[in-house]
């Protein structure tokens, strides 16, 4: 995998707080609290228990991860999984879909089902996204041009995910935006659903270019394929991400438990190795 711009820094304490995401604790409820412990001490049922997560695509490689280094610790939890853009999540949980968690790739979303009464945690950081413009390593797009490469003659179609509900496609109109290169592009863009599908666009040929989630081409595929650049974080408001737990969960410990363990140290390794950066620790 070919990158640049490694030398610029993230500031994370600025970024959470700049975005208003960084919530000390999640002001649990005492009895979720008990059950969460009961699970992890092995005092819960000895059945197989559920927990139905709803996450944001950006979260393809890092939550399968999560998942199983959870399921190693906790045999008897089954996490399922559903991933697809934080927007279209947000409306499918507030209409009543059975997931217990819901990650999200933009804090607002999880602050309405809060604030709709549908949750049963305040909203959580989990890390801070980046975008990046990705091309095939073979092809003629210059990436080390960061977002300037995208006005290339040869650059037909830019992938991107779609604006209107997927938080990365946001922050990709922001960007173009803000650097003067909307107009120009625009009728270069492929609309994705949400930020995976835009990647397999690129991955697949059918976009020259795209603008992609780091955490999607750290491995895998599109690392061993592609080749990307940094986009400067200032071209966008900051991809503060969190979750919620929802109210359906309040008496399922495995979902609990995975809740606080996200929190934990071993997750927090996890989700630095896919290219998250991490909000300050609660006190």
């Amino acid at each position: 995998m070919e990158w640049y711009n490694a030398d610029e820094a993230l500031v994370l304490k600025k970024s959470f707080k700049t975005a208003g995401a960084f919530y000390l604790g999640m002001g649990r409820l005492r009895a979720a609290c008990l059950a969460s412990l009961f699970f992890f001490l092995g005092m819960g049922p000895a059945i197989a228990q559920d927990v139905g997560v709803y996450a944001a695509a950006d979260l393809q490689l890092a939550m399968r991860a999560l998942i199983q280094a959870f399921e190693q610790e906790n045999p008897q939890a089954h996490v399922k999984v559903t991933f697809g853009s934080s927007g279209k999540g947000y409306a499918q949980l507030a209409s009543g879909s059975p997931h217990d968690l819901f990650f999200s790739a933009d804090m607002g979303y999880a602050e309405r089902l809060v604030k709709e009464g549908l949750a049963l945690t305040k909203p959580k950081p989990y890390g801070l996204g980046r975008l990046v413009v990705l091309s095939l390593s073979g092809s003629q797009v210059d990436v080390s041009k960061g977002l300037e490469a995208l006005l290339a003659p040869t650059v037909k179609k830019i992938a991107i995910a779609n604006p209107e509900h997927a938080p990365y496609g946001m922050a990709a109109r922001e960007a173009l935006e803000k650097a003067g290169m909307w107009n120009k592009v625009k009728n270069k863009l492929v609309i994705a659903e949400n930020i995976s599908q835009a990647a397999h666009y690129v991955l697949s040929g059918a976009a020259d270019a795209g603008l992609i989630a780091l955490p999607l081409v750290i491995e895998g595929e599109l690392a061993q394929k592609g080749r990307y650049a940094l986009v400067p974080e200032g071209l966008h408001r900051p991809l503060v991400q969190g979750f919620v737990v929802m109210k359906r969960a309040e008496n399922n410990p495995a979902a609990l438990g995975f809740a606080e363990f996200v929190g934990s140290s071993k997750a927090r390794e996890i989700f630095s190795r896919y290219g998250f950066a991490l909000p300050p620790l609660a006190r």
